[in-house]
């Protein structure tokens, strides 16, 4: 194991304790909890880690989401679907540690479909070679996010639906303070740049929540060796 996968293995299964403080305030209209029509849905959440509770973490994380649903044909025949999420997390205490579970991890099936998972954000680049399954995610400390969905029943003894869609979106700002000085060159995509999917799928509710999506990047990196698109399977949950 080289250094650089040492020091990604210790930020990962980091141990100590962690304990934290949480606020919420949300708003929800929509009218289905899982194949909504019409409404929306608003929510603001606060989790603070105080440095003298948890030794080596300390952070502050602050994030807003909102989803709205319209019919355009019919009552539930086409539906559009649209979803914004923008968040931050930073240090409570300088020399402290942030969770690399708590820091914003973009691609896949709930942000970015399409792509690996971190795979729209800062990454650590293995063995110096730039290919996307060799490439280790970071983790960003902040977030932007935005999917839009037009969905249409398709079986409803299976509660099964089918959509299009279209996700945007990228984590940059890389927790770097724990980083090897020898491991820096070797940090890419650390900047702000919004990364575009396409794609379709569906969903279904009997026997079993199941969502299943296909992505196609628009936006292709090449020079790290992205490949076209991701498949991805995930449990049946609404925004």
């Amino acid at each position: 194991m080289d250094s650089h996968s040492a020091f990604m293995l210790d930020r990962r299964l980091k141990s100590g304790v962690l304990m934290w403080i949480g606020a919420s305030a949300s708003k929800d209209t929509r009218n289905h909890p899982v194949y909504p029509s019409r409404g929306y849905r608003l929510m603001a959440t606060s989790k603070v880690a105080l440095p003298g509770m948890n030794g080596a973490f300390s952070f502050l994380k602050i994030e807003t989401v909102g989803s709205w649903y319209t019919p355009l044909i019919g009552e539930d025949t086409l539906v559009l679907a649209v979803r914004a999420r923008g968040g931050i997390i930073m240090n409570v205490r300088n020399n402290s540690c942030i969770p690399y579970r708590e820091l914003y991890h973009m691609g896949g099936q709930d942000t970015i479909r399409g792509f690996v998972g971190g795979g729209a954000g800062p990454i650590l680049v293995q063995d110096g070679e730039l290919r996307e399954r060799n490439n280790t995610p970071l983790g960003g400390r902040r977030n932007v996010l935005f999917n839009m969905e037009l969905q249409t029943p398709l079986l409803e003894s299976y509660g099964m639906r089918g959509r299009i869609f279209y996700d945007a979106g990228c984590g940059w700002d890389a927790f770097l303070d724990d980083v090897p000085a020898d491991a820096m060159p070797f940090i890419k995509r650390n900047e702000f740049n919004m990364r575009h999917a396409v794609g379709f799928g569906f969903s279904m509710t009997r026997p079993q929540m199941i969502k299943i999506d296909w992505g196609y990047k628009l936006d292709r990196d090449k020079k790290f060796k992205e490949s076209d698109w991701e498949v991805h399977l995930s449990m049946n949950v609404p925004w």
